[in-house]
């Protein structure tokens, strides 16, 4: 017997795209992760092969979607359980896993890895917000530096 197979979340990391499997399984939904040896293999084929891929069933594909819209749209929390906002103008509505390239050590990093062809060896990840476009640390909730 087999399944048709729906694609419902695509990553850059295999480690999201495993703990977003747990998440769907603990809903009970049936999942598998695709091409995430071939990613961790070499990061910088994640392009090429369309990233990590999470796929289900194709009769669980909707709810599936529900769930990850409902992770999606939930608020980041602090170790004391309060939303972290957007400094500037308060939206807790942002890109979680950005990848910025605006501090002097993400530039000097991006510049040796180019020098040397290898993958970078430092990003800052950073929240985005889908608001007002400004950077922040989660651990400080304060503007990344220009």
């Amino acid at each position: 017997m087999s399944y048709d197979l729906v694609t419902v979340a695509r990553y850059d990391s295999s480690i999201r795209a495993h703990i977003v499997k747990a998440h769907l399984e603990g809903h009970g939904i049936v999942c598998f992760v695709f091409d995430a040896n071939m990613v961790d293999l070499d990061p910088l084929l994640s392009n090429a092969v369309g990233g990590v891929k999470v796929k289900v069933r194709e009769k669980d594909s909707e709810e599936a979607l529900l769930i990850l819209k409902e992770l999606e749209e939930t608020p980041y929390t602090d170790e004391n359980d309060e939303v972290i906002a957007c400094p500037n103008c308060g939206s807790t509505s942002y890109y979680t896993h950005f990848n910025s390239m605006r501090n002097a050590k993400s530039i000097l990093a991006f510049l040796v890895s180019a020098v040397v062809f290898v993958f970078p060896i430092y990003r800052k990840e950073v929240l985005r917000c889908k608001e007002c476009d400004t950077e922040f640390d989660t651990k400080t909730s304060e503007h990344v530096d220009v």
